[in-house]
């Protein structure tokens, strides 16, 4: 190596040990002929490009490093985090692998490995990644805190608490060591407990002089799920999504963060309604307001609660994913809904659906809970109720969310969790499940039957007119926590929702009732993942309804 390479290699390392990467970073390109012909420079300056966002520049030097030296570990090390960050997980899992043929017990390949075993969904292999992994280096804290956080996509939050706690006792100085997300973890695992009050501590010391807008959103989900809505809705504020309110970093983080856990987030881009002032109860009456949908279409129905309210005291336009316009404009007020806001259109307020609750001061106490705010089609429940006929109590079932996002973890239900509601006599199900789960429709166990309800059913451009109508044709509806429990819900129909030990926030408080939805009855497990106890329990509900029809 010549003198100018080791030169420039040696400041850059010094600038990097003083944190001052963008230096570095600098200092390496504009010295570029001197280290383009070395693996340890090619790979030292992939890393800064990387820590700077910039991948793909990244991701060009490591694999020149790579032609130089094939058999040179760090810049696989490298290759794979870069590949991960990327989304490239498969590209990422045969970059670790090749390293690991080199250096078959390094630990941050290991790690790196089970990860993208993880992304690619390939669970069960990742655990065995980091139990071989474990066995080698017993101490330490990534490897502690990526297992942690697969136990807890695992649903067994006990292990995950276990190996989260290991983390932080075996942390010390671990260089990139993230304290916020382990701790983050650390919450969700007592939370999984249903350990809340132990959760939020663990939340408020995480949070300390961080400004972590992931810790923010997790800490005012939890006020809510503990009563504590003062606080939570303000909290819950942290979620917004105008580029007007913070820097766009932090508000890029919380989009993909709530991207990754399965919720629609609108593009804010050039947003037209940036500098329009938030709706507050004394503006004057007969103001223009744009209320503005977000999250998933379950939250939308859930908060279309609030449309009458304001639609009294003001002029009030909606903008909402399209498919929902026709069955939220059943709602009993005179509301304009739109999908994007016309170029040039003011308004003399705005605000975020789940923004309401917070300036009109809402409480467990004082939810808007009259029913039905929504309402099914009139001529579409008699269509639906001569198709089905009147044979039978007819029981509405959904149960599988959207298994793509982290939301989903342990609230959907094999479709066989509901036999006992078969074996009932004269009782009927009704499936209204669309997309995901279907699959489990050819695989019932013997004696249970499921009746579905076509192609059609739901097949145009509108979402849940059909699903609202087949309700209201039926019975009683059973369902896991989907949109399909806002749809019954808001239409006022009788519901039991199975719960996981530890549901969402929305239905931590009233035991077997709900402070949302007054015909809609939870059914909790009694412990972490045991559907057998709920769905005997929804039995007996189901058989006492059947019997006084």
């Amino acid at each position: 190596m010549n003198p100018k390479t080791i030169k420039a290699l040696t400041e850059a390392s010094r600038l990097i040990g003083e944190g001052r990467k963008d230096r570095a970073l600098a200092h390496l390109e504009a010295r570029i002929e001197h280290v383009k012909s070395t693996p340890i420079g090619l790979t030292l300056l992939g890393l800064l490009l990387a820590e700077a966002g910039r991948h793909g520049e990244a991701l060009e030097r490591i694999e020149r490093a790579l032609k130089l030296d094939p058999a040179y570990v760090e810049a696989y090390r490298q290759q794979t985090r870069s590949l991960g960050t990327v989304g490239r997980d498969q590209d990422a899992l045969a970059a670790a692998e090749a390293g690991l043929r080199l250096a078959p017990g390094d630990p941050d390949l290991l790690l790196q490995k089970a990860v993208s075993l993880q992304e690619l969904k390939r669970l069960d292999e990742a655990a065995d990644t980091y139990a071989a992994a474990l066995a080698l280096h017993p101490a330490n804290p990534h490897l502690l805190a990526g297992l942690g956080l697969l136990l807890l996509r695992l649903d067994r939050p006990a292990e995950a608490l276990n190996a989260l706690e290991h983390a932080e006792q075996h942390a010390g100085a671990a260089p990139g060591y993230d304290g916020a997300a382990i701790a983050r973890n650390r919450a969700a695992a007592l939370e999984a407990l249903g350990r809340d009050e132990e959760a939020l501590a663990a939340i408020e010391t995480a949070r300390a002089g961080r400004g972590d807008p992931q810790i923010e959103l997790s800490r005012a989900l939890l006020l809510l799920a503990l009563g504590r809505w003062q606080e939570g809705w303000a909290a819950y504020e942290v979620r917004d999504m105008s580029a007007a309110r913070g820097d766009v970093a932090t508000i890029e983080s919380l989009r993909a963060h709530l991207r990754a856990n399965g919720f629609t987030v609108p593009e804010i881009g050039n947003d037209p309604l940036a500098r329009t002032p938030v709706w507050a109860p004394d503006a004057p009456e007969g103001s223009t307001l744009i209320v503005t949908a977000e999250q998933g279409l379950g939250d939308i129905l859930q908060m279309a609660r609030y449309l009458p309210i304001l639609a009294a005291r003001a002029k009030v336009t909606m903008r909402a994913p399209k498919p929902l316009h026709r069955f939220l404009a059943s709602v009993d007020a005179p509301i304009e809904f739109v999908d994007r806001i016309e170029k040039g259109r003011r308004f003399d307020h705005k605000i975020a659906m789940f923004s309401i609750p917070r300036v009109l001061g809402t409480t467990p106490e004082t939810v808007p809970v009259t029913v039905p705010y929504l309402r099914a089609d009139p001529e579409r429940v008699a269509a639906w109720r001569d198709r089905l006929g009147p044979e039978g109590f007819k029981v509405v079932i959904a149960w599988q969310g959207n298994p793509l996002g982290t939301i989903d973890r342990g609230r959907s239900v094999p479709l066989t969790a509901f036999a006992p509601l078969a074996a009932i006599p004269g009782v009927r199900l009704i499936s209204v499940q669309k997309t995901y789960g279907l699959d489990q429709l050819d695989r019932l166990p013997d004696g249970m039957r499921v009746e579905t309800l076509g192609t059609e059913f739901d097949g145009g451009e509108d979402a849940f007119l059909d699903t609202a109508a087949v309700m209201a044709a039926c019975d009683l509806v059973v369902t896991t926590d989907t949109s399909v429990v806002h749809v019954a819900g808001a239409t006022g129909r009788p519901t039991c929702v199975a719960l996981k030990f530890q549901p969402d926030w929305r239905w931590r408080l009233g035991g077997h009732t709900s402070p949302w939805y007054p015909t809609v009855t939870p059914v909790r497990q009694s412990r972490p993942g045991a559907w057998d106890d709920v769905f005997e329990r929804i039995a007996a509900l189901v058989a006492a309804r059947a019997a006084a029809v």
